[in-house]
């Protein structure tokens, strides 16, 4: 175990995540997340394939963004509302 697993092991899972939507598929009707227990290091975060929205996302100090929701629809593009 690395010594940031360690350090930050609430996002020590999240790191070097790559998200490719050919692998993932979620059933929108069976998908619930709480906003407040969510936070994804945008650092290391890829989205190998998809479309994000027009609006630019704007990271804090803390390189966290909170998302209010995270949609991923059967057209296979994700879309990510900020507050």
């Amino acid at each position: 175990m690395e010594w940031k697993d360690q350090a930050f092991p609430e996002i020590a899972y999240l790191c070097n995540l790559e998200l490719s939507l050919n692998d993932v598929k979620i059933e929108t009707d069976n998908l619930k997340i709480e906003k407040e227990n969510l936070k994804i290091a945008m650092e290391n975060l890829k989205i190998k394939r998809g479309h994000l929205s027009k609006r630019l996302l704007t990271l804090d100090t803390t390189n966290d963004l909170e998302l209010d929701k995270v949609r991923i629809f059967k057209e296979k593009y994700v879309t990510l509302m900020t507050k």
